[in-house]
């Protein structure tokens, strides 16, 4: 499977920065969805369910966000699973504001249907004609205008946050998808790629040619250098004194040599893998008194 290349900082960076923008966006989501709650009577099971959302994306952005970056929980942080934290959240995300803008929406046009119809049965306490609401909105909404007005930008964060939560998911996707092409990261792929380009530069620094007349600790000597060292008198006494003591290490290792092999002629035992036989003899036990 081909997939496009990536840079892998810039995911890390976007990934990061969405991941950060979320953390923000919960706890105003959380104030706005508390404070758009206690405005009615019964909060609706919409404005619940935001807020309970909120509670729940707290412990999936802190396992998904901060798992990869420490040594001991990269264990937990399979690629897999953080696809799949991302995708739930970012369903969740997906599903939450739609249910609250519905509700809101839904709240504005029964409270502007109530008061066409009040005007038109020339209800007591209905408005006048020049009071009458062009469209819906949050002045003709059943509940409170101040609560509708909450629940309006509790939408619009919630949407924005969704957009975070998606471009989260499609990093985690690609992760996922490399992962199961290459059994690594992108993030460990580029780290690995980083050590290994470092230990060959470092070696084509130790051992690479070198255009210094002095040739660095690991040059190698040309033939000038080489003739030039084989001329002189010190070489020439070192080849010989090398020469005289390779030849007395010979000598004294034959005369090692010719002492193992005489002790192994001592008796008429044999030799095998180095075990010396005794000499033939009456080893019997003669019965002799003390």
């Amino acid at each position: 499977m081909r997939l496009p290349d990536a840079n892998p900082l810039v995911l890390q960076r976007a990934t990061t920065a969405f991941q950060t923008l979320q953390a923000l966006f919960i706890p105003i989501i959380m104030g706005v969805t508390g404070a758009s709650m206690i405005q009615a009577n019964a909060a609706h099971s919409s404005s619940k369910f935001m807020f309970a959302l909120c509670w729940l994306t707290i412990p999936a952005l802190i396992y998904v966000a901060m798992t990869p970056r420490f040594a001991r929980t990269k264990p937990l942080s399979n690629p897999y699973a953080i696809c799949g934290f991302n995708c739930l959240i970012c369903f969740f995300w997906f599903v939450a504001p739609i249910a609250l803008g519905v509700y809101n929406s839904k709240a504005q046009q029964e409270g502007y249907d109530k008061i066409q119809s009040d005007f038109k049965n020339k209800a007591p306490g209905a408005v006048a004609e020049a009071d009458l609401p062009s469209s819906p909105s949050c002045n003709t909404t059943t509940g409170t205008p101040k609560e509708c007005s909450l629940n309006q930008a509790d939408v619009g964060l919630g949407v924005f946050n969704f957009l975070f939560w998606f471009a989260t998911t499609l990093i985690a996707i690609y992760v996922a998808l490399y992962y199961r092409v290459h059994l690594i990261t992108p993030w460990e792929a580029h780290s690995a790629q980083i050590g290994g380009e470092q230990v060959t530069e470092h070696t084509k620094q130790a051992f690479g040619e070198d255009d210094d007349p002095q040739g660095g600790d690991y040059a190698l000597i040309n033939d000038e250098e080489r003739s030039h060292n084989s001329n002189t008198p010190y070489s020439t006494q070192s080849t010989s004194q090398g020469a005289s003591q390779y030849d007395d290490d010979y000598e004294r290792q034959m005369a090692r040599d010719g002492e193992a092999d005489r002790s192994r002629s001592v008796g008429s035992g044999s030799y095998d893998a180095g075990r010396v036989g005794f000499p033939d003899g009456d080893y019997a036990y003669t019965g002799a008194g003390r």
